[in-house]
């Protein structure tokens, strides 16, 4: 199940026999049993890492990360029609404004 705009509030692991590594898995409108949790969360990382436990435990199971979150501007530009570079996936050429002055061009070569 992939989910977008869905709050998480916690994850158990249980592994007891017969559950094969189960994940429930609550957000703030329903319960899920999963086999696996893959979680995008990004600033708010360590808040869910700090609610995910193994069945009958309140010690988290991973530590807390050393994020950094930071606000960036994403912006893409149409290329020139005579442009000879490769616009398509997954050569898209990469634009990062880091600070100012400085303008980093990253281009994907696969």
């Amino acid at each position: 199940v992939f989910m977008t705009d869905t709050r998480f509030q916690s994850a158990t692991l249980n592994t007891s026999t017969g559950h094969n590594n189960q994940w429930t898995i609550h957000t703030a409108d329903d319960i899920f049993i999963s086999t696996h949790l893959v979680l995008a969360t990004g600033g708010w990382t360590n808040n869910c890492l700090a609610n995910i436990h193994r069945a009958g435990s309140t010690t988290p199971l991973c530590r807390p990360l050393p994020l950094t979150v930071t606000v960036e501007q994403a912006t893409y530009f149409q290329p020139k029609p005579s442009s000879s570079l490769d616009w398509t996936p997954p050569a898209f050429p990469i634009l990062l404004s880091l600070r100012e002055p400085l303008l980093t061009y990253t281009r994907r070569v696969v």
